[in-house]
């Protein structure tokens, strides 16, 4: 007897297996698992950076893995401070959206969104963050702001926040 949904379902399987990587960080001791074809880019200064497969109005979503070294150890409300003041500085039209817990690695953290302008577009910006030491492990995805884009990246970066493991 021949099984003729056998074959589609296993190839579906198999490549979105090889799509959804796992990236693993020696130097930082993490792991992470990509979304399923997106695309890893090397970026000076981050541990990974994924981009998706397509655009929106032109624009590449991406996720992105930092880990930063503190000075000393913070609480989470002195970093979130600190991230607060410095978006202000940093990003044109900085403006924090929300912010709430939210616990991975198995370490409580938060995650907020904000956005700011690159250019004539304003972008929507996910990060969720972690403290360690003195160490803070800090996940953003970023996309458009508007059209529903905001809602197709948290699709896509809650599992990639929750695949999030340290290795040492």
């Amino acid at each position: 007897m021949r099984h003729p949904c056998v074959l589609p379902v296993l190839l579906t399987a198999a490549l979105g297996a090889a799509q959804a990587a796992t990236f693993t960080s020696p130097r930082d001791g993490l792991s992470v698992t990509a979304p399923p074809g997106w695309l890893k880019r090397d970026v000076a200064g981050v541990t990974v950076k994924y981009a998706a497969p397509t655009t929106v109005q032109g624009f590449r979503p991406n996720i992105n893995v930092v880990v930063q070294t503190l000075k000393t150890p913070m609480t989470l409300a002195q970093y979130y401070a600190r991230s607060a003041a410095d978006l202000k500085l940093l990003l044109p039209g900085g403006k924090i959206l929300g912010n709430a817990p939210l616990t991975f690695g198995g370490i409580k953290g938060s995650q907020t969104t904000y956005q700011g302008r690159q250019g004539a577009r304003t972008l929507y910006y996910q990060s969720a963050y972690i403290l360690r030491g003195k160490k803070a492990y800090l996940i953003t995805g970023t996309t458009l702001k508007g059209a529903g884009a905001e809602a197709a990246l948290k699709k896509v970066m809650t599992p990639f926040v929750k695949s999030f493991r340290f290795t040492k």
